[in-house]
């Protein structure tokens, strides 16, 4: 997510990404550390799981790569789950 100049200032943006529940990556194509005072107080970034700045438009590339690598763990997390939850449905005679 790169809400530009609203990062800095919008508490409607940091809700919207809590209220979805969708892990979200902050990006900046610049190093928003190295720029004026009031760019290093980031509203969004307390909401995502993480924030990338300053490698330019790499930084969206390893966010997708990023974001990619944590769902195939969440998918792993379900398969095991649910293979575990059939085995202790065939336990109890369910099938």
């Amino acid at each position: 997510m790169n809400a530009g100049g609203y990062t800095h200032t919008s508490v409607a943006i940091h809700d919207a990404i809590k209220a979805v529940s969708i892990p979200t990556v902050e990006v900046h194509i610049s190093n928003i550390h190295a720029r004026e005072e009031f760019r290093k107080v980031c509203m969004t970034s307390p909401a995502c799981v993480g924030q990338i700045t300053g490698l330019g438009k790499l930084g969206y590339v390893l966010a997708v790569v990023y974001l990619t690598e944590e769902r195939k763990k969440i998918n792993m997390k379900l398969i095991s789950w649910n293979v575990n939850g059939i085995r202790a449905a065939i336990k109890k005679g369910f099938f």
